[in-house]
């Protein structure tokens, strides 16, 4: 048995600097930040520290009480937020005072029953400091001021977490096992938030006709099967051209870094849309990343003409993805659910596929015997002779060709060689590297010292 870990949310109305905490708190996991209302939209938790206290920190979408359409929607998901919480870090802007907003929402938090600090953020200013004294009102035993654009009151707070009575919650907790990152990327509004919450079982996600959405990437922590899952919802990827505004391109910064984090990635395309070069761009950068790949033909339910659309996208891939063979293509459909199962099998598969260890004596064996019917080209009069491979190392499997000319090896035969191994190892679905090493001459050293003598 364990103590479980407590967890933080922080909560507010939009744009009092709830992000701007959450990120000085968070050990891994960095919020979008900017001055424009209504950044966060999903909420996302991730591990915290502060000082030598360590817990979970949960990152909210601004609460809005009374709001219809996309506020309401965030109201529901911050609530869900709020319900999951031990402590709550309840945020106020201290230029504004006390907002009738504010009295409102403290009302609603106090139902819960759960231990509250209240948070005066912006206390750097001298209209905040006049204007302290209203946050009494509220009710709240527990006040911390704040700066968190400077990091001032973080001991106060330490101080204030540290008195709170918070229950220790005593479960079984297995060490927790080395966990799979599966990124979901692809343009914008092709389904990737509603995939997650189909997956999940669960409206965590904000989702919408809406294009963008979801404006960072956020993980969720999911068990499939015994396997740790980290699902990780990314913001829509749009043509460079397109991408102007500042916070766009954070939000594809974003959706980038956690394709280079992942550790396989699924391209969602909207079967009701043209195939366009944006998503072969995706495409193409995950496999360069060398990560394992698995495209999902979306909203395939009220797609038309299926047959013709599949035909054009294996004939895509083939001529624009050439150098991974066989990347699995699902048809599903996020919103009913339809194929949603075959997923994380071909993921539990590629995921494998992409940690292969080839022994180094099995590998060379074969290799011999594909040399000895194609062997290298002759260049420039001189015989390029392959003397081993070995692999180097996996995620994905690369191996080291040595050769005695390097240079003269054309790119082509270690396509050759790397489409020999793909086949024989069954390696289709994942990125193969081949690095060509040069042979070491044991003489060289003695040759050079003669010459110098």
């Amino acid at each position: 048995m364990s103590k479980k870990k407590i967890s933080l949310a922080i909560i507010g109305r939009p744009n009092v600097g709830k992000s701007t905490l959450f990120n000085i708190l968070s050990v891994n996991e960095k919020a979008i930040v900017a001055p424009e209302a209504g950044i966060t939209r999903d909420s996302r938790i991730t591990e915290g520290k502060l000082g030598d206290l360590t817990f979970d920190i949960i990152d909210t979408a601004g609460l809005e009480l009374g709001e219809k359409g996309m506020a309401g929607q965030l109201n529901i998901l911050a609530q869900k937020s709020l319900e999951g919480a031990d402590v709550l870090l309840f945020m106020i802007d201290g230029t504004m005072g006390v907002t009738e907003e504010d009295k409102n929402l403290a009302r609603l938090i106090r139902k819960t029953g759960k231990p509250i600090i209240l948070m005066v953020n912006k206390m750097d200013t001298k209209l905040a400091e006049q204007m302290f004294g209203e946050s009494y009102t509220l009710g709240f035993d527990k006040i911390v001021p704040l700066s968190a654009a400077h990091h001032d009151g973080l001991s106060e707070l330490a101080e204030a977490l540290e008195e709170l009575e918070v229950p220790e919650i005593e479960e079984d907790l297995e060490p927790k096992e080395k966990y799979l990152k599966l990124a979901i990327v692809g343009r914008p509004n092709a389904g990737k938030s509603t995939l997650v919450n189909s997956l999940l079982k669960d409206e965590r996600m904000l989702t919408g006709p809406t294009a963008g959405l979801t404006r960072e990437s956020i993980g969720t922590m999911w068990e499939h099967e015994g396997q740790i899952i980290e699902l990780v919802d990314t913001p829509g990827i749009r043509k460079k051209a397109k991408v102007t505004q500042k916070i766009e391109k954070m939000m594809v910064s974003d959706a980038i870094k956690a394709i280079d984090k992942a550790h396989c990635v699924l391209l969602l395309l909207d079967s009701t849309c043209p195939f366009e070069k944006q998503d072969a761009t995706i495409a193409d950068y995950v496999l360069k990343e060398g990560k394992p790949l698995i495209i999902l033909m979306n909203k395939w339910d009220i797609a038309e003409q299926k047959e013709t659309l599949l035909r054009e996208m294996k004939f895509v891939l083939e001529k624009g993805l050439a150098q991974v063979k066989d990347t699995p293509i699902l048809s599903i459909s996020a919103l009913s659910g339809k194929g949603i199962d075959k997923i994380m099998p071909e993921v539990v598969k590629i995921h494998k596929v992409w940690q292969t260890r080839l022994p180094t004596g099995q590998l060379n064996r074969f290799i011999d015997n594909v040399l000895m019917y194609n062997a290298p080209p002759v260049r420039s009069g001189r015989r390029i002779k392959v003397k081993y491979i070995s692999q180097v190392s996996t995620c994905p499997p690369t191996f080291g060709v040595w050769c005695n000319v390097p240079k003269a090896l054309p790119t082509s035969y270690l396509r050759f060689l790397s489409n020999q191994i793909r086949k024989e190892f069954k390696l289709d679905g994942v990125p193969i590297r081949m690095n060509v090493k040069g042979s070491d001459n044991p003489y060289s050293v003695k040759i050079n010292k003669k010459a110098h003598q």
